[in-house]
């Protein structure tokens, strides 16, 4: 299942989408990061087998990095944009 973060705080020009790369990596997630228009946020990309298994991910970034507000949707349908 593909899963979509979206976290606001202090997340550009800390090392955040590097870290979030390698805490993904060893918990055996794949996916990507990317800044977003706004400096404040960053929008995570996830495939993951279920929402628990994100659960050490978020907790990770919760406590790593100053965030301000983090949701998260899952993707189950495909849309065009």
């Amino acid at each position: 299942m593909i899963y979509v973060l979206k976290i606001r705080g202090l997340v550009q020009g800390v090392g955040f989408r590097n870290t979030t790369k390698k805490m993904a990596k060893k918990l055996g997630l794949k996916g990507f990061t990317r800044n977003l228009l706004d400096v404040n946020e960053v929008e995570v990309i996830v495939d993951a087998p279920t929402k628990e298994a994100l659960s050490p991910l978020v907790s990770f970034l919760k406590d790593s990095f100053q965030i301000e507000t983090l949701s998260l949707q899952e993707l189950s349908d495909f849309e065009i944009l």
